[in-house]
Parts: C-alpha cells; structure tokens; sequence
C-alpha cells in the first residue's frame, strides 16, 4: 500500500520505560518528521465519568485501546487514569513481551490515523536487543486490533538497537552521516531504565564493545533525588510523590519544591546528588567500551542528556561531545530515517 503521494506508509515507534514517541506524520520532500510523545502508562480503562467533559472539566487527552480483549487508557493525560493500586511504569527487563508495551504500540498506532503501514520500525535496548527483536517483529507484523473498531495492518516491522537510532537522526541533521560511515561511533543513549550505547564502524555495532545497564538510566538517579528530598523535608519518599516532578525541575533547572514551598538545598546540589547515583552505570560502560582512542564521534541522545552530559564530558575528555537537537526524539526520527531507506531499497529491488 502507498499513500495519496504514491510512497510506501513508513511509520516509527519508540516505545521507552518513561515516554512512548512515535512519528506522527511525514511530509514527503520535507526535512521535517512530525513527532509526538505520551507517558509510558497504560492502566485498565474504567468509565469513570471524570473521563468526560461535564461542561466544567475538560475530558482528559487519552484513548482507549484494546489488547487480548482488555481495553487500557494511553496517551498524554493517562497518569489521571491510574488506580490508587496501580504501580504506573513497568520497569522489567521483558517489558516488549508486556501487554502494557501492546497496549502503548496501538495508542501510537491509534494517533497516526493510519489503517496501513508498509514499514514499522521500532527499538530495543542493547540489553534485550539480540534475544527479543525475532519476537517483536512477528508479534507486530500482520493484522492489529489496536481498539474496538480501528483495525492496522503492518505489512513489516523492523527492530533497531536503540541507539542507532540516534545516529541516523544526528548524521542527517547536521549532513555527516556519509562521513560517518566510515569512521568509529559511539552513541550513548541514556534512557529511563536503561543506559544503554553503541560503539559501531559506521553503522555496523560493535557487539563486545556495545551494551546497557538495566536500572541505569534517569528513573535511579531521580530516586536518589526523592531519598534526598524526603530527608530534607522529614517526611516519607510516599510523600515526595511522582519523580517525574523531580525531573522536569531538574531538567529546566528549577528549585525542588514540597509541600507548597521551595527546598532549601539548591538546585546543583540535586543534580550532583543524581549524577552521584549514574557512576556505577558509567563505570560498566567504560569497561565495556575500553580504549578510547580510536573512537571518532561521540553523541549523546535520548531523555537523559540534562543529567549525564557533563558526566560524559568527564569519561571522554578529549573529545567533543556531540549533543543530538531535542534528543528525546532522536531515536525515533532515527528509525522513520532506517524506515525509509529499508523502503526505498525495496522500491529498487522491485524495479
């Protein structure tokens, strides 16, 4: 199938621990790939009324999706859809095999307003790459019931190492992806869960010199933060509450805050006290990585740059480090890239 433009469909998902990103739309001829985002939370749907407009409450920006008969709320206002039993984010190392990671897939799905997709790309971390992406690709090709009446037919689906993701995205985007190819990359790629990088010549992985480090990413070091916080306000990490506070005022630089009022520890201080947390996931890296030396680019993606680019600066000091424009997409315009190319060779072997 082929769009009103007459290119094949090429869609890409990047399903993490903490956000779910997935290519929107795609402008043929354009630089530009429309991306979106939503939480990383599919809790059971309810029909609570709080669902709906009442006139005085706006209905919250989720939709409802359907895996093996059960229906799940996702998309940006999902975490106003968790139960007070509900534990949020699945944190495991089998996550792609989850109904929760299904439930994520078809509320991208579900968001693109597509009933075709001739390419699919999605990722994997390092960790889980090799063992899981036979099982993901089966489970996502063919025939989907991504809601109660929205069916999506993926007519193929490609896994990418995570990471390469963002070297695609990198390489495009300020025009060294030829010259790339043909030198030594290292992408690391801090995500929620994990830490994961790439060390590749040109774009062909290093597999003894590649890895991740599960519970290595931005979700440890942000608890390290909320320990910290609940010392300095005396109280329990329950009332701290959700991290993902913690992290946009991290991210935008801003003062933690409790119980309506500023801490009076500094911002650097929580920051220091994360990245603290991030030395024994730096240290396996390095250790996998080894010499440095021969390495010709460094680039840093994925949703964790604000805490660990200055600890990367630190491990490498003698070269530049290369930081991907908005990195929490980096890795899913990377895959609509590798989509794209994957398409257009079929194109010139069906020619």
């Amino acid at each position: 199938m082929q769009n009103q433009c007459g290119y094949p469909i090429v869609r890409a998902i990047d399903v993490g621990y903490g956000n779910t990103k997935f290519v929107k739309d795609r402008y043929i001829n354009s630089k530009d790939i429309d991306c979106s985002i939503f939480p990383s939370l599919a809790p059971k749907a309810s029909s609570s009324s709080f669902a709906m407009s009442d006139g005085f409450r706006d209905r919250r920006d989720t939709s409802r999706v359907l895996v093996a008969g059960v229906e799940y709320e996702v998309g940006p206002d999902s975490a106003m859809a968790l139960g007070g039993t509900e534990s949020g984010r699945v944190l495991i190392e089998s996550y792609c095999e989850t109904d929760t990671y299904q439930a994520l897939v078809n509320g991208a799905l579900l968001r693109m307003d597509v009933d075709h997709v001739d390419v699919l790309v999605l990722g994997l971390p390092m960790s889980t790459w090799k063992s899981r992406k036979e099982y993901l690709k089966d489970a996502m090709t063919g025939k989907r019931e991504i809601s109660v009446d929205r069916e999506v037919f993926i007519e193929r689906c490609i896994i990418a190492p995570q990471p390469l993701g963002g070297f695609y995205d990198h390489g495009m985007k300020n025009g060294s992806i030829r010259s790339m190819k043909d030198e030594v990359n290292l992408v690391i790629d801090p995500g929620f869960w994990t830490l994961d990088w790439v060390l590749a010549a040109g774009v062909t992985p290093i597999d003894q010199r590649s890895g991740a480090v599960n519970n290595g990413g931005v979700a440890d070091l942000l608890r390290a933060v909320r320990d910290q916080l609940a010392i300095d306000f005396d109280t329990s990490e329950g009332e701290v509450g959700s991290i993902e506070k913690i992290d946009q005022r991290l991210r935008n630089g801003e003062p933690q805050r409790l119980f309506g009022r500023e801490s009076e520890r500094p911002h650097k201080e929580y920051l220091k006290i994360a990245q603290a947390r991030a030395a024994d996931a730096l240290r396996k890296m390095m250790a996998s990585i080894g010499s440095t030396g021969d390495i010709d680019n460094i680039i840093l993606v994925g949703g964790g740059q604000h805490i660990y680019a200055d600890l990367i600066r630190e491990q490498f000091p003698r070269h530049e480090i290369q930081i991907a424009e908005n990195p929490v997409f980096s890795n899913v315009r990377g895959f609509q890239i590798i989509g794209e190319q994957v398409a257009k060779n079929s194109i010139r072997q069906a020619a």
